[in-house]
């Protein structure tokens, strides 16, 4: 009886574990943009704290708050479609954070997670 509830509760542990060490690997770029709260930073200067929702991206450095509309397509290129971002970024993933590329000459930019 004992052995039994041991590997019992051994194979639930085993499952759990696999399953959480599987699932940040298996969402998209979009979705790990929106789980998580992010630094921007414009050549090492802390630009403030950006929230990601579907379709827009929320900047906000003390009181000030700008609204941007972004998407990322398949190739993982995140388009900023207004504000003083606006433009292409190539998005390469650094550990936990990214560094976002300009297609195009224009700012580079980082997004550092924010746990």
């Amino acid at each position: 009886m004992k052995k039994k509830y041991l590997i019992g509760v051994v194979m639930v542990i085993v499952v759990v574990g696999i399953w959480i060490v599987k699932s940040p690997h298996e969402l998209t770029t979009t979705q790990v943009l929106e789980r998580f709260s992010w630094v921007v930073k414009q050549n090492g200067d802390k630009k403030g704290v950006a929230k990601f929702t579907k379709s827009k991206m929320k900047l906000k450095n003390g009181l000030y708050q700008q609204i941007y509309r972004y998407k990322v397509n398949y190739d993982d290129v995140l388009t900023i479609k207004n504000g003083q971002y606006r433009g292409s970024y190539d998005m390469r993933m650094e550990a936990t954070d990214y560094k976002l590329v300009p297609k195009k000459h224009g700012v580079s930019l980082s997004l550092i997670r924010n746990d």
